[in-house]
């Protein structure tokens, strides 16, 4: 999960991934370095970042878990039912905020 977050930081420019196989502190060093001298870069990932954040981000949460709980506890039938119901709320909650699910 964590790759699959950073990857959408660096494909639109907010993040430089370091593989964990080729991470060494040297390597390492050596990346924040290379990032140390181009200031103008810092400022492009930071303001890419930026429009990614989501203030929203723990009541949206929220909503989502309180959306599954309430399809658990409303849903009739059979617990393989259910637990379809659970696993599709998130989604079909994104979908009521206008996103995608």
């Amino acid at each position: 999960q964590q790759l699959l977050n950073a990857r959408v930081l660096e494909r639109v420019g907010a993040a430089v991934i370091c593989e964990e196989d080729d991470l060494t502190v040297d390597a390492l060093a050596d990346r924040v370095g290379r990032l140390l001298e181009e200031p103008a870069r810092l400022r492009a990932m930071s303001d890419e970042a930026r429009k990614l954040r989501r203030p929203d981000a723990a009541e949206a949460i929220l909503r989502d878990v309180e959306s599954v709980v309430a399809v658990g506890r409303d849903a009739g039938g059979d617990a393989d039912g259910d637990a379809r119901d659970r696993a599709e709320a998130p989604a079909r909650a994104q979908r009521r905020r206008g996103g995608a699910a």
